[in-house]
């Protein structure tokens, strides 16, 4: 984690054996100190989501 906030990672991830057994993924975004936990295909629907509306 700490790595990650140095380098500026936009998203951290924790995936343990909680999140394979609920199919959840739990992340933090650069700069928060909360983590929010959601499950695994909301999340990439929310990624491919921001892919796709990034302004260049």
């Amino acid at each position: 984690m700490r790595e990650g906030q140095i380098q500026k990672v936009p998203y951290l991830l924790v995936i343990g054996f909680n999140e394979k057994d609920n199919r959840t993924v739990s992340y933090r975004l650069h700069g928060e100190k909360d983590t929010t936990v959601v499950g695994l295909d909301e999340f990439v629907e929310k990624i491919v989501d921001e892919i796709k509306n990034k302004v260049h």
